[in-house]
């Protein structure tokens, strides 16, 4: 059964797809969307879903954040990575 952190992570991916989906590349060589752009998506989410403000911690989830592009959505298995990673780094905000 999904928990918090699944939905998290799916939400996270979900945008994430979105965004790769609206916004052009930057460049050929560099398909990824730019970090700012995860972590003003990572802090979008964290902020209203569980609280979450500390920078570090939205850093280290925007980091988290698999590679994206056109030709590479995310799978089930980026969303089960997410979703340890996120279990593991907000368990106290998951906790509440």
């Amino acid at each position: 059964m999904p928990d918090r952190a699944d939905f998290i992570a799916r939400t996270l991916l979900t945008r994430l797809a979105d965004r790769v989906r609206d916004e052009p590349p930057v460049s050929i060589s560099a398909p990824d969307i730019p970090f700012d752009l995860k972590e003003a998506l990572v802090t979008k989410v964290l902020v209203v879903e569980l609280g979450v403000t500390d920078s570090a911690t939205l850093q280290a989830i925007a980091q988290a954040l698999p590679r994206l592009t056109a030709s590479r959505p995310a799978t089930d298995r980026d969303a089960n990575e997410l979703a340890a990673y996120v279990r593991k780094r907000l368990a106290a905000f998951l906790d509440t």
